[in-house]
């Protein structure tokens, strides 16, 4: 997983984290939106930390920020050739508009929910 964070105990701004990610009874994962499926070719880790670090960080603590960072990153990965965009805009309106029934999924007894994009493959 790669995501931007407000971690105010080592920076008052956003900051940059990729891990490993369980996403089984993650109360904090509620909305997962398929971009890329690893039949269309495989994204190593490092291929997608590499991209994601390439896309600065915001300089600031404006809520907000995490949706337009990741379509930044995700633009990059079609520059790069890793996944297909078909269109930047239209992949946020759908991610914005699947994400809002979805906080109902932020139990330990649920997945996330998730959906294909129609916009990016």
């Amino acid at each position: 997983m790669v995501h931007i964070r407000i971690d105010r105990e080592k920076s008052p701004n956003w900051i940059y984290q990729d891990r490993n990610q369980n996403i089984s009874r993650d109360l904090f994962m509620t909305t997962l939106l398929m971009v890329h499926n690893v039949l269309d070719g495989a994204i190593t880790k490092d291929q997608l930390v590499e991209v994601a670090k390439s896309v600065p960080v915001p300089e600031n603590d404006q809520f907000g920020e995490c949706l337009p960072w990741i379509l930044r990153v995700v633009e990059r990965l079609d520059a790069g050739g890793f996944v297909t965009l078909k269109d930047a805009e239209a992949l946020r309106g759908e991610f914005t508009e699947f994400a809002v029934g979805n906080r109902a999924y932020a139990t330990s007894s649920r997945f996330p929910n998730v959906k294909v994009s129609s916009f990016c493959s």
